[in-house]
């Protein structure tokens, strides 16, 4: 695959603003191919490029992906790079320090691509590299046409016939992760001045789970940590997991504030003590090491399962869970 440096003019001369590049990963679960993407625009053009591997997972994808990324650039380029994916938003923003603070290691357990994770932060050190996430299939023209480029390359694969593209992958286990839906609702319940939460899980089997309970807190702030806590904890550590929550103060904590709040000490910008310290850090410690996508519950899902957790929480006690749905 021939790569174009970007980062400066066809004259060399440093561009004026910062280049703008969208990344994508895709797996298909059948066969374990994977395939990754990025559109790059800058320097007046776009540039797509593209590469797969026949045995491979999600995740090592939309490394991959970022990888290519930043070696498209020059020393001392300036990029934006989108990815749709958390887990490595948050890799290389916040958990990557971390893990070399400990060698390279997690608080626990494997880390898992610790080759591709290496290889970025080598890229990166050279780079000025701001990175934001993009939801995935919010229409978003650059990231969908990322997606279409590494599904396409993914598929190159399975209808090659016995040719397969060059890569830098290494094989690991098949792409074919446990997927997990998870729909959550935080609401109050009239009858007794208390609240109420219940979520929902599905995995790639379609089995279904369901968690709830009534508190007598109030506070929908700290019932929504609750709620996504519970949600991580029910799906296998492995899994994708995609959270739907009608509590959209988690995701921004997660994606953003905390950032901020991990570097004053655990403080707010404006000096205060971050509420419910101990619920976030166990939010983000559950987090950590796993590819998760945070999405608002729809109004119609969120109205069905408040239904669906008032008959439950008066045919159990407590919030032990029922089998089956």
């Amino acid at each position: 695959m021939n790569r174009v440096p970007i980062g400066s003019s066809d004259d060399g001369t440093p561009l004026k603003g910062p280049v703008r590049i969208f990344t994508d990963g895709s797996c298909l679960v059948t066969s374990g191919a994977g395939g990754w993407a990025i559109v790059i625009k800058g320097n007046g053009e776009d540039r797509e490029l593209s590469g797969a591997v026949s045995n491979t997972t999600n995740n090592r994808m939309e490394l991959q992906a970022a990888l290519e990324a930043l070696r498209t650039l020059e020393d001392g380029a300036k990029a934006v790079v989108h990815t749709d994916s958390n887990y490595v938003k948050q890799g290389v923003t916040l958990w990557m320090r971390d893990w070399k603070h400990r060698g390279w290691k997690r608080k626990s357990g494997s880390l898992k691509n610790l080759d591709l994770w290496k290889q970025i932060d080598k890229e990166a050190a050279r780079l000025n590299v701001t990175w934001r996430w993009v939801r995935a299939h919010a229409g978003h023209p650059d990231n969908e046409r990322a997606d279409q480029l590494a599904q396409q390359a993914a598929k190159s694969i399975r209808s090659s016939k016995g040719t397969e593209p060059e890569s830098t992958e290494t094989p690991q286990s098949s792409c074919s992760e446990e997927q997990v839906v998870v729909h959550g609702v935080v609401f109050g319940l009239r009858a007794n001045s208390s609240s109420a939460w219940f979520l929902q899980s599905r995995d790639s089997e379609g089995s279904v789970r369901e968690l709830g309970g009534a508190s007598t807190d109030r506070t929908a702030y700290s019932l929504g940590l609750d709620l996504a806590i519970r949600s991580l904890e029910m799906a296998p550590s492995t899994a994708r997991v995609e959270l739907c929550l009608n509590c959209p103060h988690v995701a921004e904590g997660v994606n953003g504030w905390s950032h901020t709040w991990r570097r004053n000490g655990w403080r707010t910008s404006d000096g205060r003590a971050v509420a419910h310290r101990e619920k976030w850090q166990a939010l983000l410690a559950a987090v950590e090491g796993r590819q998760v996508d945070w999405r608002r519950v729809s109004r119609g899902v969120e109205t069905r399962l408040k239904e669906r957790a008032r008959q439950y929480l008066s045919t159990v006690s407590g919030d032990q869970p029922e089998s089956g749905a």
